[in-house]
């Protein structure tokens, strides 16, 4: 039967309540206390009087780490360990450890005293040879040493105070740090060369200094190549460093149509005068140092070893139009005069420094190069040069080149493009070499077929 009215409704919820919360309470886990008595009746007043003491937990104080000062005394000692675990267990906590200027000084002195050693190199020098020809020696050295030179490099990337670096480094530590690069471990080799990187805006004349002394005894064949590729990468230091440098801003005024300077006080202009002569002086410095040393690096051998040279040469190139049209000048001469396999990466070079300067660059400077280049790879059949060669004729700017020169191109270089289309071995460059005379037909096909004439008039 249904309740009749409300109350009934409120009484039979609460003795439902009840229930349930006698139920719960009896499978519930019981503990002993004071205030609660098992022989008392189980009412509303008693379960819910119930006092339960909550566990007492012990608050554990978290581990503090040591202070300051018995790190570094730690640092200091272990510095001193012949032990290669325990020195690298000091490399490690070096990077959780923030280095002051006597940590710095006692470290670098200490990096100095192992890594600063006469360099004595058992593979050949001069720039004949190459790194196929190295001694497999990697990891010839102590693994102390390595681990010196990586704490080294730490330590250096790590402090930006230069008056902290002056203190420690001189000319001779960049004179000892430059010769480390001829040591025969190749890790050891990549840890000086970014310590160099790392002090470079402190040392800048002296590092460039002994660069040129070291590539001069390379060219001469009185330094070993070992090391080159890392020197290469000092190079390319310095090489955006004399980019950077921007040419002092003047501001003017302009009245009908002329222009004058804001401030008419001679000691201002005469001020401006001395700045454009050094300037001068100091452009004049930086290329004298490109086309000395680093163009001249194109007469090593093997050139595709050192992947680095293409880059240093483009970045000093993009700056400067002069210096790109001598740098294109002296590639098409060279050319003529080198092995095969620099070949190729001349050309990369030479069309990357055009396409970049193309819009101020004309055409006719450098057509007759173009011509020679194509001309020299379809004869050579090297297929590095030629796959280099066809490569670089795919790019859009080189297709806008022959589209707007192909009566003039055409007959200079169709007789050894036919021949290299016939018998070139490669399957992959013979489809790219058709694929080449392919774009010259649909470009201009009466020239093509006058070509074929002329070229079948000469075979017979």
């Amino acid at each position: 039967m249904k309740p009749k009215n409300d109350e009934e409704k409120q009484e039979k919820k609460k003795k439902l309540n009840l229930n349930f919360i006698k139920e719960k309470n009896k499978n519930r886990r019981l503990f002993e206390n004071k205030n609660f008595n098992t022989k008392e009746n189980n009412t509303i007043d008693n379960i819910f009087n119930l006092n339960i003491n909550e566990p007492n937990f012990k608050v554990v104080n978290k581990y503090k780490s040591n202070s300051e000062v018995h790190i570094n005394s730690f640092l200091i000692e272990n510095i001193h360990s012949k032990d290669t675990l325990t020195l690298y267990e000091l490399l490690c906590q070096l990077k959780k450890t923030k280095i002051t200027e006597n940590l710095f000084i006692i470290i670098v002195n200490k990096c100095k005293d192992v890594l600063f050693r006469e360099i004595k190199n058992s593979n050949p020098t001069g720039v004949q040879f190459h790194v196929g020809d190295d001694v497999n020696v990697k990891n010839s050295v102590s693994s102390n040493i390595n681990i010196f030179a990586k704490i080294l490099n730490y330590v250096t990337s790590v402090m930006y105070d230069n008056n902290i670096i002056l203190k420690v480094f001189c000319d001779s530590d960049i004179l000892n740090l430059i010769n480390l690069l001829k040591s025969e471990d190749e890790n050891e080799r990549a840890q000086i060369a970014n310590v160099l990187l790392n002090i470079f805006k402190n040392f800048k004349i002296t590092i460039r200094n002994v660069i040129e002394n070291e590539l001069c005894l390379f060219y001469e064949g009185l330094r070993t190549h070992i090391g080159m590729e890392e020197l290469l990468e000092v190079v390319s230091c310095i090489i955006e460093d004399m980019v950077r440098i921007k040419p002092i801003k003047r501001e003017y005024v302009k009245l009908e149509n002329k222009k004058f300077p804001i401030s008419n006080d001679q000691s201002i202009i005469s001020n401006n005068n001395f700045k454009d002569k050094n300037e001068e002086k100091l452009k004049e410095k930086n290329n004298s140092f490109f086309y000395e040393y680093v163009l001249r690096f194109l007469t090593v051998n093997n050139l595709e070893y050192y992947t680095n040279i293409n880059q240093i040469i483009f970045s000093y190139c993009k700056k400067n139009l002069n210096v790109s049209k001598i740098t294109l000048k002296y590639l098409s001469v060279l050319f003529q005069n080198t092995q095969f396999s620099n070949k190729s990466v001349l050309v990369q070079i030479y069309m990357s420094i055009y396409i970049l300067w193309s819009r101020k660059i004309s055409y006719n400077e450098i057509i007759n190069d173009v011509c020679m280049f194509l001309n020299n790879a379809f004869e050579s059949e090297h297929f590095k040069l030629i796959d280099q060669t066809v490569k670089i004729i795919d790019l859009h700017v080189i297709k806008k080149f022959f589209k707007e020169n192909i009566t003039e191109i055409l007959p200079k270089i169709f007789d050894n493009l036919y021949m290299i289309s016939k018998k070139y071995w490669r399957h992959k460059g013979k489809l790219d070499i058709l694929k080449f005379m392919f774009l010259i037909i649909n470009l201009n096909h009466h020239c093509f077929e006058q070509c074929l004439i002329n070229y079948n008039k000469k075979s017979i």
